[in-house]
């Protein structure tokens, strides 16, 4: 029996799992978007179910003047008697924090702030009660370095000392484990992406001194170009009700250098080799197919999903870009619609902007809307967009060029904007769709939804992050905007489609 890589897929980059008793939780970043940190359940560590987002409310996070790729690095979910921990670093947003719940799908605290700046904190729970929290060097500091929390405040209580370092390579994504007696921590190296790696070291004490696995690294696939994973790394651990144990990573599934979805969550065994050392898949390398854990007793699968708008409330899937000004969205308004309300940003700009999507976990896949929309003048537009950042995205949306309604598909790459073709439309409902494979996508649209007219094509690798230097994947969604000043009337949404199914190579 086998199960496929990745577990999870589309942006989902910088796994950290936990376990409570037969359950397994599972947390990823989520850089600039709204809300943070989803958290995943599973019964398996294959099938996951995304059952929450633990920062979904403003007084938790504040992204409002975000950049692309800051905001929230690298978070740490852990379970300490009945108390589930998570710690993240909001870049630009006030440094290191600590959100706890005794349910893991929320709510969840007011955040723990630790007046520390460091990236890619974690939280060790010791058997005599203490706290210990590492972290990447700051200040031009390389290794991990490692103080105690005090456990009644989750406050620093010590100073900072560096325990460990993998010389010759920066340190990043530190996680300490005690293992049969022995303390073991792992961090990532090489940066995260082509020469990324996990490494191991062992000691006595959580302290030090550490000993550097002589088998080294226990990950990566910078060894091997012809890999379909690239960028392995960024581990960490967690042990099976068998007593196996298991490692949730980072990896990139790469076409032709470049990968549109980005960073997603890979699963693989953890074998222990000579001396106890630990190692990750065969020999440090992963594959897209791999055998299931011995505790699995299914394994199922869900792609094509329709979203009709006749709901009390969005789902944990549905994210924006910072955070929302929630007057702009409304499934009230207009019962069985999602209704968006143009604001003057656009997507080019940090201002807040009207968009809410989900992510693209597939390379071959399409997604459908039907909007009704009437423009009244020639900033006003609604449509879907294909967002890489705020500079590179691609949209096919209903508006006014020159005072005739039109359909059209705008290409924005490194922030210069083109309308690359239009065609007229003088109806209120259409249906618009994207598509894609592994290295283009296709934008069309329709009058009713049946008969479909191709509009435009473009590449992925355009907007895929290894081109653009972004740390998030592509994430597509509904939009309206005024183009400078408020849409005087609101785009209604009646069901957004995603399916696995896109065009053909």
């Amino acid at each position: 029996m086998y199960y496929y890589n990745p577990v999870i897929p589309g942006f989902n980059p910088d796994p950290t799992v936990c376990r409570a008793g037969d359950d397994f939780y599972l947390a990823t970043s989520t850089f600039e978007y709204f809300p943070g940190l989803p958290i995943y359940h599973s019964r398996d560590l294959i099938n996951w179910d995304l059952i929450g987002n633990a920062l979904d409310r403003d007084t938790q996070l504040s992204l409002q003047s975000t950049k692309s790729s800051d905001g929230l690095f690298a978070p740490t979910l852990r379970y300490n008697k009945g108390t589930f921990y998570l710690t993240c670093n909001n870049v630009g947003g006030g440094g290191n924090f600590i959100v706890t719940s005794k349910n893991p799908a929320g709510p969840w605290s007011e955040p723990f702030w630790l007046d520390d700046y460091g990236i890619d904190g974690s939280m060790f729970f010791d058997d005599d009660g203490k706290i210990y929290y590492s972290r990447a060097g700051i200040d031009g500091q390389n290794g991990i370095m490692q103080a105690e929390l005090d456990p009644a405040t989750l406050k620093l209580a010590t100073p900072f000392k560096q325990v460990w370092e993998y010389e010759g390579e920066w340190n990043e994504g530190p996680h300490l484990y005690k293992i049969k007696g022995k303390y073991y921590v792992i961090a990532a190296t090489g940066g995260t992406e082509s020469q990324h790696q996990e490494v191991v070291a062992r000691g006595g004490n959580p302290w030090g001194p550490f000993e550097s696995n002589p088998f080294n690294p226990m990950l990566t696939e910078r060894d091997d170009p012809n890999s379909p994973i690239q960028c392995a790394g960024h581990a960490d651990l967690v042990e099976g009700p068998d007593g196996s144990w298991w490692a949730v990573f980072l990896g990139v599934r790469r076409h032709e250098g470049t990968s549109a979805l980005g960073r997603e969550t890979f699963l693989a065994p953890v074998r222990w080799v000579e001396g106890g050392w630990p190692i990750i898949g065969d020999n440090h390398h992963v594959a897209t197919q791999m055998e299931f854990p011995s505790f699995v007793k299914s394994s199922t699968l869900q792609k094509n999903q329709r979203q009709h708008f006749n709901i009390p409330a969005l789902g944990p899937e549905w994210i924006y870009v910072r955070n929302p000004q929630r007057q702009n969205y409304s499934l009230s308004e207009r019962p069985g619609f999602l209704r968006i309300r143009g604001s003057a940003g656009t997507l080019e700009k940090i201002t807040p902007q009207s968009f809410i999507g989900r992510r693209q976990q597939d390379f071959k896949m399409s997604t459908r809307c039907s909007l009704e929309f009437s423009p009244s003048s020639d900033n006003e537009e609604a449509g879907l967009c294909l967002r890489a950042n705020d500079d590179n995205h691609y949209q096919i949306a209903a508006g006014r060029l020159e005072g005739e309604k039109v359909v059209f598909f705008r290409s924005v790459l490194d922030s210069q904007g083109v309308i690359m073709a239009s065609a007229p439309c003088v109806s209120s409902i259409v249906f618009l769709e994207i598509a894609g494979n592994e290295s283009r996508y296709q934008f069309s649209w329709s009058k009713d939804g049946k008969e479909w007219h191709v509009l435009a094509g473009a590449s992925s690798k355009d907007v895929s992050p290894e081109n653009i230097k972004s740390f998030t994947g592509a994430v597509i969604g509904m939009y309206s905007t005024g183009n400078g000043k408020p849409c005087q009337n609101p785009a209604d949404f009646e069901w957004f489609e995603y399916s696995a199914e896109g065009v053909s190579s």
